[in-house]
């Protein structure tokens, strides 16, 4: 089974059996099926999950919790799982989310059962995580989002673990330390 068939695979039945565990955590998917991708044929991204967490704690004990994101999208003719991490700030009703070194932002609001997220321009994504695209492999390993049809989504609510079964798969302690 290809990578983005175990994604799929993952997300439908951690969606069905798991439940909310910390408030302070929260996970947010979509999946568009092949109807809806006939009708849209510039859109690239198939799936998008993310996760928010409003109470990261700091490495310092004297600073407090920060926000913190993590995205993973799947696109057309690409097997990867595309991810990207920072922090988030609110202002008034909406979510402001950026990339590090200029990866780019989106902004997000919450909608009942969901989110409603829209990318600026866009979004820098990688193989590997690493928000500033360094490193040897930054110009094979990253792509960007956003744009025409990836511009906007809705995403849904469902459980916490849906997100923590699919990011157990990835390696995120290889994004450098800030």
């Amino acid at each position: 089974m290809t990578t983005l068939g175990k994604f799929a695979t993952v997300l439908l039945a951690a969606t069905m059996f798991a439940t909310q565990a910390n408030a302070a955590e929260f996970c947010y998917v979509r999946r568009y099926d092949n109807a809806h991708l006939a009708r849209h044929p510039d859109q690239m991204v198939t799936s998008l999950l993310l996760y928010l967490n409003d109470k990261v704690p700091s490495r310092d004990p004297a600073y407090p919790p920060y926000t913190s994101w993590k995205l993973v999208v799947t696109r057309r003719g690409d097997k990867h799982l595309l991810v990207q991490t920072a922090g988030y700030t609110k202002a008034g009703s909406i979510y402001h989310a950026v990339v590090d070194c200029d990866g780019g932002s989106f902004d997000f609001n919450l909608i009942p059962g969901g989110l409603h997220m829209s990318i600026e321009y866009s979004l820098r994504m990688a193989v590997v995580p690493d928000p500033c695209g360094e490193g040897r492999e930054a110009i094979t390993q990253s792509t960007t989002i956003g744009g025409g049809d990836d511009r906007e989504f809705l995403l849904q609510q469902v459980p916490v673990q849906v997100c923590t079964m699919v990011m157990g798969r990835i390696d995120w302690d290889s994004i450098p330390a800030e």
